[in-house]
């Protein structure tokens, strides 16, 4: 099944269009009815931003997810893609932040991948559920930021002799 984003959810996504458009047309106010250097350096600028919100909305309208019985696949909200089989899938879950956000997880360790999902999709329980059934292990974490999800996972999948308490010797910290 093909999940894509919900711009409902995050309707201050919905802005940046209209942000663009007042932008450009400041500037070639100050263009017509100012300063014309000015105004140009402004037009410049602000067509540049303009661009970049405008091209941060499109990747957002674009990104999806696909699941499949072979794989889960798509693109991120900022653009990239990705494609992971299931049995390279190392842990999936979902992880809770204080504050009430929640958003589904895919880690590849082979590939040391870490795909965060954001309920912002249509039908998003679905979504977990359908990836919960294709998933080996499937976790449920809580936590106070989104960092500690990262820290989580280190903690599970870094080998010892990469911690740097081999032999004894403890990784000391510079600048003592």
């Amino acid at each position: 099944m093909v999940y894509r984003y919900k711009l409902s959810l995050i309707s201050r996504l919905l802005l940046l269009p209209g942000i663009s458009a007042v932008l450009v047309l400041g500037s070639l106010a100050a263009l017509l009815f100012w300063n014309p250097l000015i105004g140009l350096i402004l037009l410049a600028l602000s067509a540049f931003l303009a661009y970049r919100l405008l091209k941060f909305f499109n990747t957002h309208l674009k990104s999806f997810i696909r699941i499949s019985d072979e794989s889960v696949s798509g693109i991120t909200a900022v653009g990239g893609e990705y494609s992971i089989p299931w049995e390279k899938l190392s842990l999936s879950g979902e992880f809770v932040e204080q504050g009430g956000e929640r958003e589904v997880f895919l880690y590849s360790d082979d590939e040391d991948l870490l795909i965060r999902i954001p309920l912002r999709y249509y039908d998003a329980e679905s979504m977990s559920r359908e990836i919960e059934e294709h998933a080996g292990e499937f976790v449920r974490w809580e936590g106070e930021s989104r960092g500690l999800l990262e820290e989580n996972l280190r903690k599970r999948f870094v080998l010892p002799a990469e911690t740097g308490d081999e032999e004894g010797g403890e990784a000391g910290e510079a600048g003592d």
